[in-house]
């Protein structure tokens, strides 16, 4: 993305964050960026492409801070929390912050289903990365390594999507630690 870009995405961020995405105009975003409408409609058509942009840039960012920080060590259990707090806990806190999560979960999910299933394609891929020194435990599990990070992926978006606090979202996480150490030790 471009300079301008990213001041706008950031910029429709914290508006969406302010006002949630049924109040929050492309007015508000342009206002808050510091541009004219006119430069926002030039990148983005409506309010549902700018969620895209975000979406995008949102996942771009997890996935540069998984792939710095889940390399700095080679235990296992410290790469996942990295996985875990990046995918799970910051997104879950971000949209618990939000004044109409309601709608962020349910209409704005449709809209930018496309992103965020390219984003975890991505993700996934990390996940393999870091499980691919225990591929023989993995396997002796019966399972391959590619099923197992898809797995673990449609767990962390279950479990960040359902959980009632961040309490409970730090149980399900320990839950689902604890069965891949497990796996992952095992032979």
């Amino acid at each position: 993305m471009k300079k301008n870009e990213i001041e706008i995405i950031e910029a429709a961020i914290r508006v969406l964050s302010r006002y949630g995405v049924k109040r929050t105009t492309m007015n508000d975003i342009a206002e808050e960026a510091g541009v004219v409408r006119q430069t926002l409609y030039n990148l983005y058509k409506n309010k549902n492409d700018v969620l895209r942009g975000t979406t995008r840039y949102v996942m771009a960012q997890m996935l540069e801070e998984i792939q710095q920080n889940a390399y700095g060590s080679e235990k296992l259990s410290d790469q996942l929390d990295v996985v875990f707090n990046v995918y799970a806990i910051q997104s879950y806190e971000m949209v618990a912050n939000l004044p109409d999560a309601k709608d962020i979960l349910s209409g704005v999910v449709e809209i930018v289903a496309k992103e965020k299933a390219e984003a975890i394609k991505l993700l996934t891929q990390e996940v393999i990365n870091l499980l691919s020194p225990y591929k023989a435990p993995i396997e002796a599990n019966g399972l391959d390594i590619e099923t197992y990070a898809d797995f673990i992926m449609i767990s962390l978006s279950f479990i960040k999507m359902e959980a009632k606090s961040r309490g409970h979202l730090d149980e399900y996480l320990s839950v689902l630690k604890a069965n891949i150490l497990v796996v992952c030790q095992s032979s």
